[in-house]
């Protein structure tokens, strides 16, 4: 759907999400290459150990430290495509 619909936005915030990158690293790392630009990080749930915020995180981190996703990627995802899509420019700085 993503290659099909240039306004459709992604966020990682369900477990799922998470899954999907994390269990095949190597199609995550060219599903993230591809669409960076459009994902967005995101956490939707609170638990008693916080385990599925972690792993995202822990990933995402993980990765770019690792050179599996390139800085760009990593800074898009994070917070650059919620700035840009939220219009919160001018409080990024």
């Amino acid at each position: 759907m993503l290659r099909e619909h240039e306004n459709l936005y992604c966020d990682l915030s369900a477990f799922s999400g998470c899954n999907a990158l994390t269990r095949d690293p190597d199609y995550g790392y060219r599903f993230i290459e591809e669409f960076s630009d459009r994902l967005l990080y995101a956490v939707d749930l609170c638990t008693p150990d916080d385990r599925q915020p972690r792993m995202l995180a822990s990933f995402l981190d993980a990765s770019y430290e690792s050179g599996c996703i390139s800085e760009r990627d990593y800074t898009l995802i994070c917070r650059g495509n919620a700035i840009r899509v939220l219009n919160l420019e001018d409080l990024s700085e």
